[in-house]
């Protein structure tokens, strides 16, 4: 199949949409910080709330957790991943998975250099039928939840079809997934990410992190299992939770009524009349039928509700004034010195800079107030940081990476630390780097401890030299160009690579030059098969470009110097977003901008 249809060349302007470059609607408020260097957030946190990132331990929020002797808990019930429950834990249920989101629980030996985690709470959002898919919008709908999917969210598939007698086509990827026809259900998943717009909106009410395929029909769901109380209890099903709304009498949670007739409830852990759930509690619904098909309305057997701190640590521990939380989420509302993330009003009046912007996905470190408040003392936006990443797709060559690079200071220093080199552009990978391989079809780890071993064993078994990578980058204050992420991908059977960041030349129509962008020279003229600025349709004889403006290509390796990026050729793509516009809509985007994988570019323009 060649290279750039339309639909695949459309997937740089969704890149570009999602990082807030060209107007896609939505969002809105607030400035940005030029600062591009990540922060080292707490990591001795009583409670640090965000996603997997890497195995090995459990990497949360930036933080390599101990999990040696932790419990490992389904965060609704508490029943526990352990040989307690050994249909459960042979399962993998409740087994911790890179895109899972979950609440880790330090323990009291926890360390800033070590951090120790007590318990891990998995926290899954939705379980239940694909009603519906939009592979344009790259939206899903399940229990009466509109689901984002970014580049960043990972897929697996845990059906007894894609390992027994019976095959069918694994889910790697939203086009995988069956939607309700008719009486016929849709795939049926466990969505895990982060609750975003309130119910009512148009927007979507999760951000996926990870969508994960299973048999409905598994008995882990039904069956009864131990809980960290001794109880016995299970998972049941179909489950739907964020914030309630309540009007009329009536509760809602996205698009999905909530029955409340026959469910037994709890607030905050403490058995309650289920009339007395508050407006804009979160809550956690879940029930063994499946709402009728055609309607939305769920009647669930079991409601958990929480309110305000409660809902960071959801069936944990209640969190005291004055203890440390960290949380990772997406920004869905700023009012003054407050904004809203995965449901809870943040007090960020003590922030000088960084304040997020609606639509930013931020990990924040913050302390619990006597007024049951998270008062906010230091934010990481990851749109504040957009502008300011280079994002490489191409492939590197394993033999060539050298350890040994300065690790960034909060890096353990057992850690080790690589260089490698993508387009001719030396890339530093340390302890803050995620890591992920978009290609394993099963589990192993792979982390910044295994990295380079890992790298040479995929390499031997491909009988390559390369692999391809998406290297997400910044230039650090000592200039050095630092790895954010680094995701392994199918090769392009075109062997295509490209760059996007900010130009650091530019040129004018009269005498088209060829450009810099962050160190890499990209060539083009009249071949260049799609030039785009800002999101129209464009020639080279009206082409201008200047320095600062964000540009990604996409072409091939100049073969005499690795560091010039070809768009003069058939299939060829030049995508320039000029300042004004960037300044215009940088805040109109939707939540995973800063996919720590590289953006869509990556996964949705080099889709073989």
């Amino acid at each position: 199949m060649g290279f750039l249809t339309q639909k695949r060349w459309t997937g740089i302007i969704v890149f570009l949409s999602l990082i807030g470059l060209v107007s896609c609607g939505g969002g809105g408020g607030g400035g940005t910080s030029s600062s591009a260097t990540p922060t080292s957030l707490q990591s001795t946190a009583t409670v640090s709330n965000g996603t997997v990132t890497a195995l090995g331990s459990v990497f949360v929020n930036g933080h390599e957790f101990d999990t040696s002797s932790a419990n490992i808990v389904d965060a609704d019930t508490g029943i526990v991943n352990s040989s307690l429950n050994s249909a459960l834990l042979s399962s993998g249920l409740l087994s911790p998975v890179v895109g899972m989101t979950v609440a880790v629980n330090s323990a009291t030996n926890s360390t800033v250099a070590v951090p120790v985690a007590k318990e891990v709470r998995i926290t899954p959002l939705v379980r239940g039928y694909v009603d519906a898919s939009d592979m344009t919008a790259g939206t899903i709908t399940v229990m009466g939840q509109t689901i984002q999917i970014t580049s960043s969210t990972s897929f697996t598939d845990k059906r007894a079809c894609t390992t027994g007698i019976t095959s069918c086509v694994p889910v790697t990827g939203q086009s995988n997934l069956q939607s309700t026809s008719g009486n016929v259900v849709g795939t049926y998943v466990i969505v895990y990410g982060y609750s975003y717009a309130q119910s009512g909106s148009s927007m979507a009410q999760i951000v996926a992190t990870m969508v994960s395929a299973w048999d409905e029909t598994n008995t882990v769901f039904t069956q009864p299992f131990t809980t960290d109380n001794g109880v016995s209890t299970e998972l049941y099903p179909f489950k739907v939770s964020g914030a309630v709304s309540l009007a009329n009498g009536i509760y809602t949670v996205g698009n999905e009524t909530i029955n409340l007739a026959s469910a037994t409830c709890t607030i905050n852990s403490v058995t309650s009349v289920c009339s007395t759930i508050p407006n804009g509690a979160m809550i956690s619904a879940r029930g063994i039928t499946q709402p009728v098909i055609g309607t939305n309305t769920f009647v669930p057997n079991v409601v958990s509700a929480f309110t305000g701190t409660s809902a960071i640590n959801p069936g944990g521990s209640t969190l005291q004034v004055g203890q440390t939380v960290e949380i990772e989420g997406t920004v869905s509302l700023v009012s003054g010195t407050n904004f809203v993330v995965r449901g809870i009003t943040i007090d960020g009046s003590q922030l000088t800079t960084n304040f997020p912007t609606v639509g930013a996905k931020v990990e924040f470190t913050g302390t619990v107030n006597a007024n049951g408040s998270i008062v906010a003392s230091a934010v990481q936006s990851e749109l504040s940081s957009t502008l300011s990443r280079t994002i490489f797709t191409a492939p590197i060559t394993v033999a060539a990476i050298t350890s040994g690079a300065t690790a960034a200071t909060n890096c353990a220093a057992s850690l080790p630390a690589y260089t490698v080199t993508i387009l001719g552009q030396p890339v530093v990978v340390d302890c803050n780097t995620e890591i992920a391989d978009r290609t394993a079809t099963t589990f192993a780890a792979f982390n910044i401890t295994n990295f380079s071993s890992y790298l040479a064993s995929l390499a031997t078994a491909t009988s390559s030299p390369t692999v391809y990578t998406v290297i997400s980058t910044y230039l650090d204050a000592s200039s050095i160009r630092r790895a954010t992420g680094i995701s392994v991908i199918k090769a392009p059977t075109t062997g295509f690579v490209s760059v996007s960041g900010l130009a650091t030349t530019g040129t004018s129509a009269v005498g088209l030059t060829p450009i810099v962008v962050q160190g890499v020279t990209v060539d083009f003229g009249s071949a260049t098969t799609t030039i785009l600025v800002n999101n129209s349709p464009t020639t080279s004889s009206s082409l201008s470009i200047n320095a600062g403006d964000y540009v990604t290509a996409v072409g091939a390796v100049n073969t005499t110097n690795a560091s010039e990026v070809n768009t003069n050729i058939a299939t060829g793509v030049l995508a320039v977003v000029q300042q004004g516009t960037m300044q215009n809509n940088a805040n109109t985007h939707l939540g995973e901008s800063g996919d720590h994988g590289g953006g869509n570019i990556g996964f949705r323009g080099f889709d073989n």
